[in-house]
């Protein structure tokens, strides 16, 4: 079947056997995601909670896993690269299963005679763009939440480690193997498994999923509009080289900024930055006025590239689905095995709010 569906070629509405057949396809690719959940979660969760019954803690569970997070922070030379290689093995132990089952050429994925340098140029500057105006709908959230809670949202960001070498395998994850392993789950697996019955669909689905994928609200806020563009550039280039580029620029930069700030605020807690802020002291607001410049420049960046790459004759435009193709995305998606799986994946981001 093509990705365009065309009503010549098409009956609009699949019969019951097409329809059998695409949630079964659909119900297999959310298998996937439920089996990166259950490693990413079980088994970290197992290593901490371990770690806290080793170390001696009593109590609950709540207690057993605060003691083992503490434990597993005083050896981070250690746990850093376990935690670490469970995260890739969470991301890439699907992506081996889910190519060789619907027989996904990944490594045409790589390839880069779609696309120019100006392209990846242009897709690396819009995905700053992109990023800096996700991140004032996460300042929105966290203000709000703030106002709510009557404290600051935790951020789970953090640039250093106890340890030298603990903090440079840290750098190396977030900046280098992240995105790369990230893409290729992704925008390689997931999106590739998703678009043959649209691409629209594809693109707003995965970048959905992507939102999620990250187990919190503060992430999933600005990675949710970052997962949309990315599969955007994924779908025009035919190739996921742009975006693993664009990933880990956006990535390595949101480090460094956060590092600078948290190293003029005196903290490596970046739930403190939020009441540093609002205490008023003007002494730390050269890091903050900087950020929100750098912000601010690429926002505008990212509405002039929006109206000129997504207008009506834009080189990134995503045409519409064909009515024979929402007959096979949304509604048949949502009767599949991915509702438990999104709800799942929905009460993950809801139970890290407390």
């Amino acid at each position: 079947m093509t990705n365009t569906y065309e009503q010549a070629a098409f009956q609009i509405k699949p019969s019951a056997e097409e329809a059998r057949s695409i949630r079964k396809r659909y119900s297999f690719i959310a298998l996937m995601m439920l089996l990166h959940i259950a490693i990413y979660n079980i088994v970290q969760r197992g290593m901490l909670f371990a770690a806290g019954l080793a170390n001696g803690a009593e109590g609950g569970f709540t207690e057993i896993m605060k003691a083992g997070s503490q434990f597993a922070g005083e050896h981070d030379a250690v746990f850093t690269p376990v935690r670490i290689a469970v995260i890739l093995l969470s991301e890439m132990l699907p992506v081996l299963i889910g190519c060789k089952y619907l027989k996904i050429d990944l490594k045409g994925l790589f390839g880069i005679s779609e696309f120019s340098a100006k392209d990846l140029g242009t897709s690396v500057v819009f995905g700053l763009g992109t990023q800096a105006a996700a991140s004032m709908i996460t300042t929105v959230i966290v203000v709000v939440y703030t106002i709510i809670a009557g404290e600051p949202m935790e951020q789970p960001m953090s640039t250093s480690m106890s340890s030298t070498f603990g903090t440079v395998i840290y750098w190396l994850y977030a900046c280098i193997l992240g995105p790369i392993c990230e893409e290729i789950f992704m925008r390689g697996f997931l999106l590739s498994a998703l678009k043959k019955y649209g691409d629209m669909f594809a693109a707003v689905f995965s970048g959905i999923l992507f939102g999620l994928f990250h187990e919190n609200l503060y992430q999933a806020s600005y990675a949710i509009p970052m997962g949309i563009f990315l599969a955007v550039v994924a779908i025009k280039t035919k190739s996921i080289v742009p975006t693993i580029f664009m990933h880990i620029v956006c990535n390595t930069t949101n480090m460094v900024m956060v590092q600078w700030m948290m190293s003029k605020l005196g903290t490596n807690d970046t739930s403190k930055i939020m009441k540093i802020v609002m205490s008023g002291d003007t002494g730390y607001m050269a890091p903050l006025a900087v950020n929100l410049l750098w912000r601010a420049c690429f926002i505008g960046v990212f509405i002039a590239m929006t109206v000129v790459m997504f207008g009506s004759r834009g080189k990134w435009r995503i045409g519409r689905a064909t009515p024979a193709g929402k007959e096979r995305t949304w509604k048949l998606m949502l009767t599949s095995f991915w509702l438990p799986v999104l709800l799942l994946m929905v009460g993950i981001v809801i139970y890290d709010l407390f």
